[in-house]
């Protein structure tokens, strides 16, 4: 199967079922969103950080020789990955990725775990996670962020980077977490599905933030069937 545009406009189930039975291999599915990306990002301004394009086709080739191994996988195994600037400093292996405030300039964050096999992109969150802007994506270190249904209006927030890249098919899918909509608001405006799933289904501890018992985390961002 090509890296077609196509391809970035499947559903996830589509796609894992296509990488499971190998009618399509990993490789070529990062290599589509990897165009997706240069395509859209320029006027999006949606991913903030990503690994080079060889280091992510590399993770994919990897991905593929598990597959073709027949060793135990995770459901997503081989799609690309990403994760949310908010989210902690374990989650951007190989880079360091700048916070969104600039009252917090020097902060940076580095290595650890990988988010998923296939590849890895840092998205976009509006500076305090949305809660001093309202829905918006926005701040002074990285910009504005913007839909890709009208390049003059909104992409939502906090995560309003999430939402723009699965709505724009740079990313098969999205994580985040919300305590007052910031996995909601983002999928209404970018016409992506978002929910909020049960308070504690994906465990958060030890945190530190305020209210993290009312908080909620998980792989929740789709795009909807058309």
């Amino acid at each position: 199967m090509s890296s077609s545009p196509e391809l970035c406009y499947r559903s996830v189930r589509e796609l894992t079922a296509l990488l499971r039975t190998r009618q399509l291999s990993a490789r070529e599915l990062m290599s589509a969103h990897l165009e997706a990306i240069r395509l859209w990002n320029p006027h999006l301004n949606a991913i903030v950080a990503r690994l080079p394009d060889e280091e992510c086709l590399r993770l994919a080739e990897s991905a593929d020789a598990r597959f073709a191994r027949g060793e135990p996988i995770g459901t997503l195994h081989g799609l690309p990955g990403r994760s949310r600037i908010l989210n902690p400093p374990s989650d951007f292996p190989g880079h360091a990725v700048r916070a969104s405030s600039a009252t917090i300039i020097d902060e940076r964050f580095g290595t650890g775990a990988a988010a998923a096999p296939g590849g890895r992109a840092a998205y976009r969150q509006d500076q305090y996670a949305g809660i001093r802007h309202g829905s918006q994506t926005y701040n002074a270190v990285y910009g504005t962020t913007v839909n890709p249904y009208d390049l003059t209006k909104t992409a939502g927030g906090s995560s309003g980077g999430a939402a723009a890249s699965v709505a724009a098919g740079m990313l098969p899918a999205a994580d985040g977490s919300d305590l007052g909509g910031s996995l909601r608001n983002p999928a209404n405006f970018n016409n992506v599905v978002g929910f909020r799933p049960t308070v504690g289904l994906v465990p958060m501890a030890p945190d530190t933030m305020p209210f993290s018992d009312l908080r909620s985390k998980g792989p929740s961002r789709v795009r909807c069937p058309m």
